[in-house]
């Protein structure tokens, strides 16, 4: 619930709100988009804590980060506070079963499945399963403390093809993908129907990423079409994502690396998705990828780009500034208000 409390981290929230929801409904809008993030100077902060697993599951020590984290940065433009409630990546797979090894820099997990026959016949219980309660216990609790001074979000589904994944193991699906992917399909669908996303939309609604929306809304993936054909990308995982955008107001999607390039006419095809994030595993400087940016700008779609603070200008200057969202750190205010200089550069 949204009040004047978010005027403690960030005064301008109802102005950034405005032009949010203007960009979004395709309106011209004073400036570039952009979360902008600087170091805010503070005496005697705290050391943070990252006992394992203690950063993530522990509320004291969950809470003692966020706060470090919340007090020591300044959010100019778009950019809010908010706490992403994160035990991993690909966390999701624990409400099916699986059990999380976590360590100091990711989550591991185990397949729990032997076969498809079991996926498709498999029942979650989420109200009775350890790790989802465990999940949304904090999540509920970082809302009540925060009253309304930061927004919260919690993990996404991810797409159903790489929960499957985790599930069976990734040598076996592939393998099945070839020899049964009638079961494949089964299996995923029988995943979809026991999952609804559920976003309340009294003031908007943000995703892991960070970015606020007038309405409902997610961040979505697949790691494992790195692995895949384009055909078969729209063979299993088209339906999947389409299923979960259906449910939404407008997505966004999370481009991770190279090798999932070849599935974009494929992503262009989903009507929902609006936004899509690039990721690079190599060449990690944003102007060697000018062309795949006006590649999704072309296709109607605002491009999501982390970019160094000194690059702002160069990349402004060689692509669309109405469909571009940029997500910039920077070292300090001096550096930042000169970002802010930037989107405001006609």
């Amino acid at each position: 619930m949204m009040n004047d409390n978010m005027k403690k981290y960030k005064p301008d929230w109802t102005e950034a709100k405005q032009r949010m929801t203007d960009w979004w409904n395709g309106k011209k809008v004073d400036r570039v988009v952009a979360s902008v993030r600087a170091p805010k100077p503070v005496d005697n902060l705290p050391p943070y804590i990252g006992r394992v697993p203690d950063k993530y599951t522990d509320h004291d020590t969950v809470f003692h980060n966020l706060d470090r984290a919340l007090n020591s940065t300044l959010y100019y433009a778009e950019a809010f506070p908010f706490h992403f409630v994160y035990f991993g990546p690909m966390f999701t797979v624990t409400y099916f079963g699986a059990e999380p090894t976590f360590t100091e820099t990711t989550t591991w997990y185990k397949p729990n499945f032997q076969t498809l026959d079991e996926i498709i016949a498999y029942k979650p219980d989420f109200p009775n399963n350890k790790w989802w309660n465990i999940s949304m216990d904090i999540q509920k609790k970082s809302v009540e403390r925060a009253d309304g001074s930061y927004l919260v979000t919690g993990i996404g589904f991810s797409s159903y093809i790489d929960i499957l994944d985790a599930l069976l193991g990734t040598e076996k699906l592939l393998c099945a993908m070839v020899q049964e992917p009638e079961k494949v399909i089964a299996a995923r669908d029988n995943l979809i129907k026991h999952t609804a996303i559920e976003r309340e939309n009294g003031d908007g609604s943000i995703s892991w990423l960070g970015i606020w929306t007038p309405d409902k809304t997610t961040c979505n993936q697949c790691d494992l079409c790195v692995m895949i054909s384009p055909e078969m990308f729209d063979r299993f995982v088209f339906d999947d994502l389409k299923s979960t955008y259906d449910q939404l107001d407008r997505g966004m999607y999370h481009l991770d690396g190279e090798e999932e390039i070849r599935h974009l006419d494929s992503l262009f095809r989903l009507e929902k998705l609006q936004m899509i994030q690039w990721v690079p595993n190599r060449n990690h400087d944003p102007l060697n990828w000018i062309d795949l940016f006006k590649r999704i700008q072309n296709a109607g779609r605002s491009v999501l780009i982390s970019t160094p603070y000194t690059r702002v200008r160069e990349l402004l200057d060689k692509l669309d500034r109405d469909l571009v969202y940029l997500d910039v750190w920077c070292p300090n205010e001096e550096e930042a208000n000169q970002v802010m200089r930037e989107l405001e550069r006609k």
